[in-house]
């Protein structure tokens, strides 16, 4: 097999011919919400998970519209309606079986309310993803949101259409910002994406037979690459490809990283519920032993950090959910002498 073939190709095409070498990017949705008002107080959400060849797995805990006035629901096989903060916190899985990666969970909600609402980031979901084995293979607990009706008051609603499909990209696309230009020729090119990486840079004449120009590291959020080699022989069009994700620059950085640590591995996450504008993160643990819990998001931007001591050997952490962002996760490790 060739290494084209382990590649998962993450494409964004610049241009000299646009003005600053702007770049438009080619995304791959992973997960998608359906949400209908059918009438008399119904409302219909269906959650899919899409094909995307940046994640391998992907399962859903917990799906919870910020629903109102909840009267009663439909819920599929496997799946029971969760009450855990007292009112209505939509619907939890009952762990029966694995889930497929290519998936589909449909659900009803009636609320008294039969007004509705275009709400930003309504429905949430309590995910576990797990990337694909070029970008590490990484497990992540954490959840994603989405756009979806919801009921409101007569004074909230705002004339949306009673059909509304969100849909979002969990790994988001390397991009081209900008491609470096002096005099005409191409020197290099600015670029950005979520993690440490290395890149291979491409060119073509005609957007279908594509050079390999040369690889380099990135590092998030953005990076600069220059040579001093014009680059127009490689032709008008370049494109950037993912050879491998979290690069070392050294072995002896490598090691330096891993022996200067002060962090057990990571620690999985066991089970999450979602409530009430809060999220409550549980994980086995080792009494008396201080645990790091890092909310952040997919990024790696940091929203917020707690430090806990266990008493037993399962610990719950409670954070505001806060402003909601399209996906974010949870980093648990045991701090070490």
């Amino acid at each position: 097999m060739n290494m084209n073939q382990h590649r998962i190709v993450i494409t964004i095409i610049g241009s000299m011919v646009w003005a600053f070498g702007l770049c438009a990017g080619l995304s791959k949705d992973c997960i998608e919400v359906e949400s209908h008002y059918t009438g008399d107080g119904w409302f219909q959400y269906s959650f899919r998970t899409l094909d995307d060849p940046c994640v391998q797995v992907i399962h859903i805990d917990q799906l919870y519209p910020w629903f109102t006035n909840f009267m009663e629901s439909a819920t599929p096989a496997h799946w029971t309606n969760n009450f855990t903060y007292g009112g209505w916190d939509g619907i939890s899985y009952d762990q029966s079986s694995p889930q497929p990666r290519i998936n589909q969970i449909t659900f009803s909600a009636r609320s008294s309310s039969t007004y509705f609402r275009r709400a930003s980031s309504g429905l949430f979901a309590s995910v576990y993803i797990q990337l694909a084995p070029i970008l590490g293979g990484d497990g992540e607990g954490g959840y994603v949101s989405l756009d979806c009706l919801l009921p409101c008051g007569p004074e909230e609603a705002d004339g949306s259409s009673p059909d509304l499909v969100s849909r979002l990209e969990v790994v988001p696309s390397i991009k081209i910002q900008g491609l470096i230009v002096t005099n005409d020729c191409i020197y290099g090119l600015t670029f950005s994406w979520v993690d440490p990486s290395i890149v291979e840079l491409q060119g073509s004449c005609d957007l279908s037979n594509w050079t390999p120009v040369a690889r380099f590291n990135g590092d998030p959020p953005q990076t600069t690459w220059v040579t001093n080699v014009c680059l127009n022989s490689f032709g008008e069009f370049f494109r950037l490809l993912l050879v491998a994700d979290r690069y070392f620059p050294s072995p002896q950085a490598s090691t330096t990283l891993i022996s200067g640590s002060q962090y057990s591995s990571k620690i999985p996450i066991a089970a999450e519920d979602i409530g009430n504008g809060e999220i409550k993160v549980g994980f086995a643990s080792a009494p008396n032993a201080v645990y790091e819990v890092t909310y952040c998001e997919r990024s790696g931007q940091t929203i917020s950090v707690k430090q806990i001591q266990a008493t037993n050997t399962y610990t719950r952490v409670l954070f505001p959910i806060g402003e909601p962002r399209s996906a974010a996760v949870f980093k648990i490790r045991q701090l070490v002498k």
